[in-house]
């Protein structure tokens, strides 16, 4: 038998099933069997059919899977050079993001410097009897510590066109004893990666958890 021929016996077998089904009116014990009797004959079509496609499918499927190792063996270099690329793109980022981050440290310790030496001057000054610039060193000091809780340091970050970088965390935990019950409002012992993950993103990264170590990500996202 032909599989059209077969396919358009099965297409006959099945129509007008659903009407039939609908029609059925089950009311007492001789219409309940036939009613069972219906739906046994419908599961033997259906097995019927499943049988009739078993082959098919599977020839499908074979093909479909030699067609994605072929297409994986294909990609694979291709995607090794592309991490490899990223590996050295994200190093060098994460580089200079750390040389700013050191650079606004220098520079929030000399102003805090700057800061406590002008309060050291103000109070000799003031010993002096010299109140008046005192003050206004006083104030000078206040503008640097002011200047050292804000302070950036603008730096031109690594660009190249049609990539961005998507930023993560990734969470390890180092001691889960040492993990907090709750933090900010959030119950996270036992410890709730999933919680964890959620106030690390809500704080940038800025959060500080005991028995938990926060890394700082960079994904590349590329527009081909």
């Amino acid at each position: 038998m032909t599989n059209t021929l077969a396919t358009t016996q099965l297409q006959e077998e099945t129509h007008d099933i659903v009407a039939q089904a609908q029609s059925i009116v089950v009311m007492d014990n001789d219409s309940y069997n036939k009613a069972e009797q219906f739906a046994r004959s419908l599961k033997e079509l259906e097995k019927k059919i499943k049988a009739f496609w078993a082959e098919p499918k599977q020839k499908a499927y074979d093909a479909h899977k030699a067609i994605t190792n072929q297409e994986k063996a294909m990609l694979e270099p291709v995607t090794t050079a592309i991490k490899a690329i990223s590996n050295k793109t994200v190093a060098y980022m994460l580089a200079v993001k750390k040389q700013q981050e050191e650079a606004e440290a220098a520079a929030r310790r000399e102003a805090e410097a700057a800061a406590k030496a002008k309060l050291e001057e103000a109070k000799q000054l003031e010993e002096a009897g010299d109140t008046e610039t005192a003050e206004e060193l006083r104030v000078e000091a206040e503008a640097f510590e002011a200047a050292a809780s804000t302070l950036k340091v603008e730096a031109e970050a690594p660009k190249a066109e049609g990539v961005s970088y998507r930023k993560d965390w990734e969470i390890s935990v180092t001691d889960e004893m040492a993990v907090p019950t709750s933090v900010m409002g959030a119950v996270i012992r036992p410890v709730d990666l999933a919680k964890v993950k959620a106030l690390v993103k809500a704080t940038q990264g800025k959060i500080e958890i005991p028995g938990i170590v926060v890394k700082e990500t960079l994904t590349p996202v590329r527009r081909g």
